[in-house]
């Protein structure tokens, strides 16, 4: 950068205060504020190649007391594929003892407050500086993430990815028992990722609070997801014919992810990560899935790299598994989960279609059944038949049936295994404390007697 090229900033603030102290206090220099952004996914996603005007930014100017901050995000800016975006961290307050070395050490290259700011020309030299000195590590190759290895809690089997699969849609559950799992088992401290590979279209994110479509009545309010599955496939495919499966690394994966900032007020801290899934169906006719081959080893590497980052990767699937994503959810599982509902067309779709798999895997042996929106007064086939009928070990877990729960918790976009304390929140995190004994129970929930027996897998002749 010559020194009479202009640098590009973007602002994370908390209130529009500091954007007019820090055009002020940067008048005359050579740094321009391109953009501002008072959330960090609209931050992030300012600093992406198509935000701040179509170019990169070269700094970051970031307050953590903006909203879904984290330390995570000046590594995922200095990380980023296409160039580090350096970041350097200010408050609105005069104390900055309390925040300035949390941030320094996740990578900041300085930190001031405006309310007793630095003269600008300081300033200016400091982020010169501290470009300049990113650059060239990044040229060199000793930008690298942190050691962060991930360590499975007292009480976990071990790092797993789960998926759900069943030869139906709509009532099958599948999604629903993909994002509750995944929730109870990051409120237990598990650092989890959520992936949404249903190929014809995705809508974990909404049961998360997310929406692609703000300007809908319905959605207004919700939280915007600019990126996602769609939009990685176009860049993994760009790089793939010279990368590979190389073409996929954290660094990628990290541009994708998003935070479910609503955790911390749940009780999930900040564990849980959603990769969100495709937004609308003729996504999944676009050039990006073009080549099946391609979209399988993609997936592979996918889930391969996030086992990596994750104790536990959650992978929400549609039900055709000739699908390339969710044959390669399929193939990475440790454990498949079957939710099969109280219906006997249901029970034969699965049994029908597991004589495929079967001959596909060889063996189902990571395939487990469960009982879902299982109720009363149906006729139902009992457990021990349909166990006959599929031939796999059911899973000691019965998930009832609860419009009135289940419709709560999609219209809030928090998981029911979070604040249901009755049967259906319950039996859910039943399910997680097969993967992590400490799950706890919500205090006064109620529990039926077969849900009651055993916590662990129940195989039946």
């Amino acid at each position: 950068m010559s020194a009479s090229e202009r640098i590009r900033a973007v602002v994370g603030y908390q209130t529009y205060a500091e954007i007019t102290a820090l055009t002020r206090l940067l008048e005359g220099s050579r740094v321009e504020i391109v953009e501002a952004a008072q959330t960090a996914q609209k931050l992030f996603n300012a600093c992406a190649p198509e935000g701040a005007g179509g170019q990169d930014p070269d700094i970051a100017l970031i307050n953590p007391a903006m909203e879904g901050y984290s330390h995570a995000l000046i590594s995922d800016l200095l990380l980023r594929p296409e160039a580090p975006v350096v970041v350097i961290g200010y408050v609105a307050v005069e104390d900055v003892q309390s925040l300035a070395p949390g941030m320094l050490d996740a990578g900041a290259k300085y930190f001031f407050s405006i309310a007793k700011p630095p003269a600008a020309t300081e300033l200016t030299t400091r982020i010169e500086r501290a470009i300049a000195a990113v650059q060239k590590d990044y040229e060199e190759g000793r930008l690298r993430p942190k050691a962060q290895p991930v360590m499975a809690r007292a009480g976990a089997v071990h790092q797993q990815v789960i998926t759900a699969w069943v030869p139906k849609g709509g009532g099958s559950t599948r999604t629903t028992i993909c994002v509750n799992l995944a929730a109870a088992l990051a409120a237990t401290g598990n650092p989890v990722v959520l992936v949404d590979f249903d190929q014809p279209k995705g809508d974990a994110h909404l049961m998360l609070g997310f929406t692609p479509d703000g300007d809908l009545p319905v959605t207004r309010g919700m939280i915007l997801v600019e990126r996602g599955l769609y939009d990685l496939m176009v860049n993994v495919r760009a790089r793939w014919g010279n990368d590979g499966k190389r073409a996929v690394t954290a660094h990628l994966l990290n541009n994708y992810l998003v935070r479910w900032e609503a955790g911390r007020k749940h009780g999930v801290g900040d564990n849980l990560r959603l990769l969100p899934g495709l937004t609308a169906a003729h996504q999944a006719g676009t050039d990006a899935f073009a080549d099946a081959d391609m979209v399988h080893e993609a997936g592979l590497a996918i889930i391969d790299e996030l086992k990596s980052m994750y104790t536990f990767v959650i992978v929400d699937i549609g039900q055709d598994y000739n699908m390339p994503l969710h044959a390669a959810a399929l193939q990475t599982a440790t454990e498949v989960l079957v939710p099969i509902p109280p219906t006997n067309t249901a029970v034969v779709d699965v049994a029908r279609g597991l004589a495929a798999l079967r001959q596909y895997f060889g063996s189902l042996e990571k395939f487990r059944w469960l009982p879902t929106a299982w109720r009363e007064g149906v006729e139902s086939p009992s457990l021990r038949k349909v166990t006959d009928t599929v031939k796999l070990p059911r899973l000691d877990v019965v998930i009832p049936h609860d419009v009135a729960v289940a419709d709560a918790a999609v219209n809030s976009g928090v998981p029911f295994s979070l604040f249901d304390g009755g049967p259906l929140g319950e039996a859910i995190r039943d399910l997680a404390r097969n993967y992590d004994a400490s799950v706890p129970r919500i205090q006064g929930a109620k529990k039926g007697l077969l849900q009651s027996l055993f916590g662990f897998l129940v195989r039946e002749a």
